[in-house]
């Protein structure tokens, strides 16, 4: 059961990261005339982490077992403005621990954002010889997440050399858009999600949290 879960879980993360794979793919063959729509492409880095927390069998004893992956958390994301308020997107993140390298910790969902204090942040290209105005200012926004979370986190010469963990997460995003130049924006963010129902094999759960800035683009 557990084998099943997470090759389900591994299915949904690949689509994810194929349809932000080609939306890229997509935007850099589409020309800039075209590039008027509401659809944003990005990614960004930021310092945080994510990890698993288990119960596993040490020396005889049941025992809670942390790991994790940091100081550094990537992401890439990719969303639509529905109206002025609110926005709908798909994300995937992963933390990032250098010493040793490893990036086993993974969260693939849908996000949704809503812009509080006023209409989001205009970052239009022109279209034709039509130029559209370019507001330069800080649009904050509060929103949420909800996904499939994994992780398979190992540590050579450790009493439990590999501990993993799946399920259902939830999150919370706070942060800003900013137009940086026509159809180029930044995102400073912070996340933080965590598993509420976990694989029914596995007792373990996953979070994550990052506090970042990224970069988009105007597809």
């Amino acid at each position: 059961m557990s084998e099943i879960v997470r090759r389900n879980i591994a299915l949904i993360q690949a689509i994810t990261i194929s349809v932000l794979m080609s939306m890229a793919i997509m935007a850099a063959a589409t020309p800039a005339i075209a590039k008027s729509s509401r659809y944003r492409l990005g990614g960004s880095l930021g310092f945080g982490g994510s990890g698993v927390t288990q119960v596993a069998t040490v020396q005889d004893q049941l025992t809670i077992v942390e790991r994790s992956e940091g100081p550094a958390v990537i992401s890439i994301f990719a969303d639509r403005l529905l109206s002025d308020f609110f926005s709908l997107g798909i994300e995937h993140t992963r933390g990032v621990n250098f010493a040793p390298f490893s990036m086993g910790s993974s969260f693939t969902g849908v996000s949704a954002r809503w812009y509080f204090w006023g209409p989001a942040a205009s970052v239009g290209d022109t279209e034709g010889e039509k130029p559209l105005l370019l507001i330069r200012r800080f649009t904050p926004y509060v929103g949420g997440a909800v996904g499939a979370a994994m992780a398979t986190i190992k540590r050579d010469n450790d009493l439990v050399p590999s501990i993993e963990g799946s399920g259902v997460y939830f999150g919370i995003r706070l942060g800003a858009d900013y137009p940086l130049a026509p159809g180029i924006g930044i995102r400073p963010e912070f996340l933080y999600s965590t598993t509420i129902f976990q694989s029914p094999t596995l007792s373990s759960s996953l979070s994550e949290y990052s506090l970042g800035c990224g970069l988009f683009i105007l597809l």
